[in-house]
Formats: structure tokens, C-alpha cells, sequence
């Protein structure tokens, strides 16, 4: 166990050590409610406790170490409990200020997918899910790379349309069908994800509609046509007429 009690230069922050099974804090010697937090995990950080002006105690993460140098926590600190002391709350404003940040950078289609499958891999993409298998995993990323980050990535999750995701699979789907049907399954997947964890209100995917599949001509090539003329060959020694009849109707084909 560390015999350090408190932080009073950089050396002593280096010499803060984990416990094994417990977090402890080391508090600074300067700037009261200020301290080290080491995880049992060796997770080091600055935390600073304060009373807000309903005289509630309240805590505010300053940043990890050594990211956040100690002087640089101190700094922080210290104008934390300057508008602690004008009635501000600063970890109210801190929340404020990443929700105005992300208000001001909406989530794109790209950002959601990469979190969904990141997700995914853990089963956190849906209620009491298993992790996806790996295969379907690599899958679903090959056609996220591919297709739709190209495509539609850049979007934001709130302004793409059900007529931009039926747009995009049906220029998928004119060259390759089972591709937009695969672009088609992981889109819903992302969006019900979102929707989930509300970061959407509607999913543009739900309502869009596949391209009917091509009808294509079989036709076979000489070695299966020969095939099929020596196995008529046999059949016609042993059953007559069923045999003459293949025959007849292969000869044809190649004419």
C-alpha cells in the first residue's frame, strides 16, 4: 500500500500508487478539495469536491492524469470554486456545456453505426441480446465501409429521409441486390438502436422497400451440357425412350 498522504509537487503524484480492491484519493496540499484518484485498475484522475449554494457537497471530474498535469488540475479547481463561491454551479455548467456541444455536432449516420456495431460485439445493441457472432459482425462491417458510409455517412441521423435511404438502395440494388438487402437489414438494426437509446425518433429504414430481383436466363455451359449427354447415353441403353428424349432436347439447345 502507498504511504503517500498527499500531493505536494509532480513527484508526488508520480509516487501515487493503486490499492488492490479499493479507489483511493490523495488530496492536494494546496487547493482544498482537490485529489488524485488511483483505480485499483492503476485509472488515475483529478476529482474536486465542493458545496454548491444549497450548501449540497457536490464533485467535479477535472480530466485524467497525465493528460491534466497537476498544475493544470490546479488551475481548474481553483475557478471551479470561484463560481461555486458567486452561486454557480460548475458541474451543472459542464453538463450544459457538452450538451450545447453536442446539440451544436449532431450524430451522423456514420458516428451511429460505428457505435451500434461497437455495441453489438458487447449484445448491447438491443434488451438481453447476445454478442452478434463475429462473422455477421465482420459483415456487417464490410457493408458499412463499403456502401454506406460512402454514401450516406456524412449525413446527420435526424435529416436523412426515407426517400434518401430508398434512393440509395435502389442504386445499390440495380447492380447488386444482395448488397442493398444487406445495407438495407443493417440501417434498421442501427436505427432501432438509435431510437432505443434516443438518439432518433423515427427510422428512416422501416418503411423502404427492396428492388425486385432480376430473372435471369440459366444457360449452361459445354462441359454441363456434355455431362448431361453422357449420363442421357447411359439412361437411354437402360430406359429407351426417356434417354433419346434428353438427347434430342440437348442437341437442340446447341444448335
Amino acid at each position: 500500500m502507498s504511504k503517500l498522504k498527499s500531493l505536494t509537487t509532480i513527484a508526488s503524484v508520480e509516487a501515487a500508487r493503486p490499492v488492490p480492491g479499493k479507489q483511493v484519493e490523495y488530496p492536494d496540499s494546496k487547493v482544498h478539495g482537490l485529489a488524485f484518484r488511483v483505480t485499483s485498475a492503476g485509472g488515475r484522475s483529478w476529482t474536486l469536491r465542493y458545496r454548491n449554494a444549497e450548501g449540497k457537497q457536490k464533485r467535479l471530474s477535472l480530466g485524467r492524469y497525465p493528460a491534466v498535469s497537476l498544475s493544470a488540475a490546479r488551475r481548474a479547481a481553483l475557478e471551479a470554486l470561484a463560481k461555486a463561491a458567486g452561486g454557480l454551479d460548475p458541474a451543472k455548467l459542464k453538463r450544459a456545456s457538452k450538451a450545447a456541444a453536442k446539440a451544436h455536432h449532431p450524430v451522423t449516420v456514420a458516428e451511429l453505426i460505428n457505435r451500434y456495431l461497437d455495441d453489438a460485439a458487447k449484445g448491447g445493441h438491443r434488451p438481453n441480446a447476445r454478442p452478434k457472432r463475429p462473422g455477421t459482425m465482420g459483415l456487417d462491417r464490410y457493408y458499412f465501409d463499403r456502401c454506406i458510409k460512402p454514401a450516406i455517412g456524412h449525413t446527420a441521423i435526424e435529416e436523412l429521409s426515407r426517400s434518401e435511404v430508398q434512393r440509395f438502395l435502389d442504386e445499390v440494388g440495380d447492380h447488386a441486390p444482395s448488397t442493398a438487402r444487406h445495407c438495407l437489414a443493417v440501417l434498421r438494426q442501427a436505427y432501432n438502436y438509435a431510437i432505443r437509446n434516443e438518439l432518433a425518433t423515427a427510422n428512416p429504414a422501416q418503411l423502404a422497400s427492396l428492388p425486385a430481383p432480376k430473372q435471369r436466363e440459366r444457360v449452361l455451359g459445354d462441359a454441363e451440357l456434355k455431362a448431361i449427354w453422357v449420363s442421357a447415353g447411359e439412361l437411354a441403353l437402360g430406359q429407351g425412350t426417356t434417354g433419346h428424349a434428353i438427347r434430342d432436347a440437348n442437341a437442340a439447345t446447341r444448335r
